[in-house]
């Protein structure tokens, strides 16, 4: 079954009914599916025996958590050295 954004705005009900008996919902925007809206699988939930870090590594293998941006370690050297750069940046802005 699929709604538009709009319909799904207007028949969240009827959609959540619909999803409680066992069937997904597609949402779509401009003729483009954009969402599904499907019932939790009890094997999907994160079980209460799994550590934090097992979870975050299971959310990243299923796609919904993407890895944090590290940054780099040890100490950042300037590209160029140009006495007065800020001086001559913030009178170029007035």
């Amino acid at each position: 079954m699929t709604y538009s954004v709009q319909d799904a705005r207007e028949h969240l009900e009827e959609i959540l009914e619909t999803v409680r008996s066992g069937e997904s919902v597609v949402i779509s925007e401009g003729g483009q599916e954009v969402a599904e809206v499907r019932p939790v699988q009890p094997e999907e939930a994160p079980s209460g025996e799994l550590s934090t870090e097992e979870v975050v590594r299971q959310l990243q293998e299923e796609g919904v958590l993407r890895a944090p941006f590290v940054r780099p370690q040890g100490e950042l050297t300037p590209i160029a050295i140009k006495p007065g750069a800020l001086a001559r940046f913030l009178a170029s802005r007035d």
